[in-house]
């Protein structure tokens, strides 16, 4: 048996994503191999001309006549098959001649390698629950496949020399065929054979077919249901018509109550109309048996040609859905009341909201901006009038020293605050929920200078939401101005952020500011009395970063201590050791009496920059501490015991650790310790490279950064 593979590579999707794709898609084929029935391939890979574009449905047809195959299969570009997926369909075929073999569909975020892998522990699902494309009425014995789409299906070649694909359908053309198709074959499953459909985290750069905004597509889509039903009756044992009005009535629930409304596209009379008429080729038998509740009278209504009605009832059925109580959640009360009352209100340009991460704390660059414009050196006036300074913080007893306001997190007065302030400074995302008013500042101070890699310099996306990508491009849009520490930040950040250059600060960060400062070891003799350390002891910064594959939920990520701390008992004389995990970590650590003597968790801790100034060694992994702890020139360790694992799978880095880093990489407990009972001459051998470190990193912080961004931002000149 010869099975031809058909994959369509679009010109306009010949980028290094769609190649990488492409490789994956190759490689899956390549490693098939038969079970019980001997088989071969060939893959007929149909690059498109892009002097003259024809479409995937014009390059499926050429393949068709030129494939020479017992039976095709169509595989797109950026898919791939499972492991064993053709033999096993292949095996099914053979006992069912003549008959069409549909593949289990799984939607995928993941490159091959990692999901065959099974990917990582905790990872997100990766599509949730399949779209509604038939009831659970209908009769699975009838077919099998999704009219929806052609992928997957292994199809007897003497089938397609009677059927092919509409080449004036752009986003619709496996339906008709797919329906021809169901029409006169029975098409049996193979649940044992899985197609991988991957979905793009990248909708900005390289959009996959259904995130593709064009206002044509609901006209295309009554055309292609209506050409898919003209290819055969509406009889009460037909599976392929029975199927068929599934597929139509299970994507106007999708688009009306499930928010797969391509986004950019508004539901506006003519798209409703469209939808409407595709669903009055159901019949009302149909949906009547099929459909129950607020479902049912929503399809009845657009078959009945009441698409405006229909529209307004699946609003309130997803209000419904979402309330909690009578009145809906207070979350959702709070929210109401912003939309409906504080963002009415005219913005206040003198009140200056402050949030650092996430109102964890009063630290970071947020901080110093603050204290900086609340000193005698800054005239704190805006639009003629003092400025009104708000802090969202989450601990009210937190001290923060100045004229000030404190708003808790998502408190009414935080709606309140967000809704009316006339500038917003902050180091993450903000909500993306917030839409900013034309007049406000958003001023972006991020969180530091970059090693792993971010958002869409990011392959895969494997922390708790595949979404990242594009949520990240939301949110990073309202920003007016971004803050960066050097230039390899600044290039960074136009990459990963797709951010333009124009807005990007390289100004320095003014969380390190306190590190220059005159007093600076006053200060920290002051913190390291109020823990409680010992002057006669070192102190040792222990500060990790988080792991995307590691979660309760977004957000909250697990933690285990990598570090044994029995073997760093061993250097307890000498050195006491300060723990800070990173803000997203939702453990806290727990240690006994005894460890209580040489450790503390200072994970809490206001500022980490605080913690920097009374330490004498940092050690740490990929987070972005080192670069903002070079600059007091004292020794930093690289504990990265998962060193492969998160540079080849998880996020990879913006440069090569081993040949930059200002300290040994160490991948053991035993091996950290050994460096700290050595530490003068890790810091000898290290001290070329140290020094070439902070020429590349450091060069612009100098205890004045906060200065220099307000004035860039906040002068009367830029007001």
């Amino acid at each position: 048996m010869k099975i031809s593979i058909i994959t369509p590579y679009l010109g306009s999707d010949q980028t290094e994503q769609a190649e990488m794709f492409l490789a994956d898609c190759r490689a899956s084929v390549e490693a098939q191999k038969p079970h019980r029935t001997p088989f071969t391939t060939e893959h007929l890979i149909v690059n498109d001309d892009l002097t003259d574009p024809k479409g995937v449905a014009a390059m499926r047809n050429a393949a068709c006549r030129n494939a020479c195959g017992d039976y095709f299969l169509f595989l797109d570009s950026d898919d791939y098959l499972g492991e064993d997926a053709l033999g096993e369909a292949v095996d099914i075929a053979a006992a069912h001649p003549g008959k069409c073999v549909a593949m289990k569909l799984k939607k995928t975020w993941y490159k091959r390698e990692s999901e065959l892998s099974g990917h990582e522990e905790g990872t997100a699902p990766a599509d949730g629950p399949k779209e509604e494309s038939a009831p659970k009425s209908a009769d699975p014995g009838l077919n099998t496949a999704d009219p929806g789409s052609v992928l997957g299906v292994l199809i007897p070649a003497a089938l397609i020399k009677d059927i092919t694909f509409d080449e004036d359908l752009r986003f619709y053309s496996d339906l008709p065929f797919m329906t021809a198709l169901m029409n006169s074959s029975l098409i049996v499953s193979a649940e044992g054979a899985v197609y991988y459909k991957r979905r793009h985290n990248d909708a900005v750069r390289y959009p996959a077919l259904d995130q593709i905004r064009d206002k044509g597509r609901y006209a295309e889509f009554e055309l292609s249901c209506a050409r898919s039903a003209s290819k055969c009756k509406n009889t009460e044992n037909n599976g392929a018509y029975r199927a068929l009005e599934g597929y139509i009535c299970g994507f106007a629930v999708n688009r009306l109550t499930k928010g797969k409304h391509p986004e950019g596209l508004e539901w506006d009379e003519t798209a409703l109309g469209h939808l409407s008429k595709a669903v009055g080729l159901c019949s009302g038998d149909y949906i009547r048996d099929s459909y129950k509740g607020t479902i049912k009278r929503i399809l009845m209504r657009l078959k009945n040609g009441k698409a405006g009605s229909a529209r307004r009832l699946a609003s309130l059925y997803v209000m419904n859905r979402k309330k909690k109580g009578l009145f809906g959640s207070l979350s959702q009360w709070k929210w109401n009341i912003y939309k409906r009352i504080f963002k009415k209100l005219p913005i206040r340009k003198d009140i200056f909201l402050f949030e650092s991460f996430l109102g964890k704390s009063y630290g970071d660059s947020c901080r110093a901006i603050y204290e900086y414009m609340t000193s005698s050196d800054y005239s704190a006036v805006r639009d003629g009038k003092p400025i009104r300074f708000v802090w969202v913080i989450d601990n009210a007893d937190a001290h923060i020293p100045g004229p000030h306001k404190k708003v808790k997190p998502l408190s009414l007065k935080y709606f309140y605050y967000v809704a009316r302030c006339g500038a917003w400074i902050n180091n993450m995302r903000q909500p993306a929920w917030y839409e900013k008013r034309d007049g406000v500042i958003f001023l972006e101070c991020w969180h530091g200078t970059p090693l792993k890699k971010l958002v869409f310099d990011m392959e895969d996306v494997h922390s708790a939401s595949p979404e990242y990508k594009m949520t990240f491009y939301k949110q990073s849009r309202i920003w007016d101005w971004l803050v960066s520490d050097n230039g390899f930040s600044t290039e960074a950040f136009k990459s990963a952020f797709l951010f333009p250059q124009e807005r990007i600060l390289e100004l320095g960060y003014p969380r390190n500011d306190l590190l220059y400062a005159p007093d600076r070891d006053i200060r920290a003799a002051g913190i390291k009395e109020r823990l409680g350390i010992s002057k006669d002891k070192k102190v040792v910064l222990y500060a990790p970063t988080w792991r995307d594959d590691a979660f309760y939920a977004p957000g909250q990520y697990k933690f285990d201590l990598p570090l044994d701390l029995k073997i760093m008992e061993e250097l307890k004389d000498r050195y006491f050791f300060v723990l800070r995990t990173h803000y997203f970590i939702a453990d806290h650590l727990s240690l006994t009496e005894e460890q209580k003597e040489f450790v503390t968790d200072c994970s809490r801790y206001n500022d980490i920059g605080e913690l920097y100034m009374i330490s004498d060694v940092l050690i740490t992994d990929y987070s972005s501490v080192f670069f903002d702890y070079a600059n007091l020139r004292r020794p930093i360790l690289f504990y990265v015991y998962d060193f492969e694992k998160y540079r080849d799978t998880l996020r990879g880095f913006y440069f090569d650790m081993e040949s930059r880093c200002p300290g040994p990489l160490l991948y053991t407990s035993r091996e950290v310790a050994d460096a700290l009972l050595d530490i003068d001459g890790i810091r000898d051998a290290y001290a070329d490279k140290y020094k070439a470190f902070t020429d590349d990193f450091c060069y612009l912080d100098d205890g004045h950064a906060a200065q220099r961004i307000v004035d860039a931002v906040f002068s009367e000149d830029n007001s």
